[in-house]
């Protein structure tokens, strides 16, 4: 065959290979938000009354109409010490029900919410409107609770990592900030799991969380679980690297990106626990 009859073929196979590839290009483009927010829109099934612990039930509302469902879980013993939960990508406040009990164990007060477009929170779901949740969270326990900033410690945990790391950004004096199974930014991981894809250029949103780390000055714990199959374990260590000092970091022994919390749960809890002593200190 002579070059011509190869050029022939080549042609439309090479021209193929490109559309498809701009077709995935703009298919992830197009479809980003619903890759990276999987929220359950029903209200919860689930509640902690069914594993024995008592709640209050609220709904913050938005000057717009948009509300927030959250959960204020008041400590056995009173404190004014509150841990202010922003939870991941997936599900609603119902799913949480284990980790509420594990932190609940702390013996502080804890705040767990849906943000606008999860469970029964009433909203468009986006990375500025989970920050301003947040925010919203914070307001609701200074002013509704009593509760100041220096009582508080926000806590994330694999895409709420993000909307932990911009509160504390923003709320220097904040108790302290603990990062869960997070990730050093919405790009990094993006690119981790499409290499060929160009997801730095298409992807809207970020979660800057290793440039705002090297900015946060309360004290910070990033917790993560070696075994992690999501997110790899060296987010952790890059994260970490990049913190201003008071830091710390707990690598946890065994456990999925889900489950970690209670497959190294003694690991965890005493990390925790060592981490919130060296708050008083």
């Amino acid at each position: 065959m002579n070059w011509s009859g190869i050029k022939y073929i080549l042609f439309p196979a090479g021209f193929s290979l490109v559309l498809f590839y701009l077709s995935l290009v703009l298919y992830l483009a197009l479809r980003q938000k619903h890759l990276v927010f999987l929220p359950t829109y029903a209200y919860p099934t689930r509640s902690p009354k069914e594993i024995g612990i008592g709640f209050e039930e609220h709904f913050y509302n938005f000057p717009n109409g948009d509300t927030i469902h959250l959960w204020f879980i008041p400590a056995q013993n009173p404190t004014q010490e509150t841990i202010l939960f922003c939870h991941g990508n997936s599900g609603n406040l119902g799913n949480r029900l284990e980790i509420i009990k594990t932190l609940y164990s702390l013996g502080l007060n804890l705040l767990v919410f849906d943000y606008r477009g999860y469970g029964a929170s009433k909203g468009n779901i986006g990375e500025k409107t989970t920050y301003q949740d947040a925010e919203a969270m914070l307001n609701f326990l200074k002013k509704e609770k009593g509760i100041t900033e220096s009582q508080i410690i926000v806590y994330g945990r694999s895409l709420g990592g993000g909307v932990a790391a911009e509160l504390a950004l923003r709320h220097p004096n904040i108790k302290g900030l603990i990062l869960d199974s997070t990730f050093t930014s919405l790009p990094d991981i993006g690119q981790h799991y499409y290499p060929y894809i160009p997801v730095r250029w298409v992807l809207q949103y970020r979660y800057e969380n290793i440039k705002k780390i090297r900015k946060i000055t309360p004290p910070k714990l990033i917790i993560h679980s070696q075994e992690d199959e999501v997110i790899p374990v060296s987010h952790a260590h890059r994260l970490y690297k990049a913190a201003k000092p008071p830091k710390y970091l707990l690598i946890l022994p065994k456990g999925t990106h889900t489950n970690c919390f209670i497959e190294s749960q003694k690991d965890y809890l005493s990390g925790i626990t060592k981490f919130l002593s060296n708050l008083k200190s």
